[in-house]
């Protein structure tokens, strides 16, 4: 969904096609309209749906503390994906510590071996992989064997070829979680 008020209304259309997980852009409007906007966006999603919140590592860490806070309180958001910069890493573990509501790498992990330096360097939250960018298959396979990843498959804007491999693979290594590729929107009128 795009980020502001208009996530407020667009989720709809995304519900009618099937989906129930959205991921809302935040940390582009001031804190606390968004925040206004979240509790209203929460009391509109259905309830069996679940809502991702997506900073882009463009919060602080005081923004982060507000939005987990706020997250914690509402009890309806899934995971918040990179509040803060990848050169952050250690305040995302103290915020993934302290909060209850899940954070996602993304930015910090654009490539495999990101993502297992990361798992080395003791994160144990949730990865997003876009895998036309990240690398080998097999060694995401490798990985997914020798470590507990809770795996979020996402977009890049990848070809439909790419996307149905991304597919495969996210089955082969048994995600549990919704994929993350809601942009067919992009390409249809």
């Amino acid at each position: 969904m795009p980020a502001g008020n208009t996530a407020l209304e667009t989720w709809q259309w995304g519900w009618q096609k099937g989906q129930t997980a959205f991921k809302w852009k935040i940390g582009v409007f001031p804190l606390e309209q968004e925040l206004s906007w979240l509790e209203q966006l929460v009391n509109a999603l259905p309830k069996d749906s679940q809502l991702r919140l997506d900073a882009n590592g463009g919060l602080t860490v005081a923004e982060a503390e507000q939005w987990l806070k706020y997250s914690d309180a509402l009890g309806k958001v899934e995971f918040m994906e990179q509040p803060l910069s990848p050169r952050q890493f250690q305040e995302m573990q103290e915020l993934d510590a302290t909060f209850h509501t899940p954070l996602a790498l993304d930015e910090s992990v654009g490539t495999l071996r990101q993502l297992e330096t990361c798992y080395q360097q003791g994160w144990q939250g949730i990865f997003v992989v876009k895998c036309a960018i990240a690398g080998s298959p097999r060694y995401l396979q490798q990985l997914c064997q020798q470590y507990p990843l809770d795996l979020v498959f996402s977009s890049v804007m990848e070809t439909s070829v790419a996307r149905q491999a991304a597919f495969r693979l996210a089955m082969k290594v048994s995600s549990h979680r919704a994929l993350g590729f809601g942009v067919n929107h992009w390409f249809s009128e």
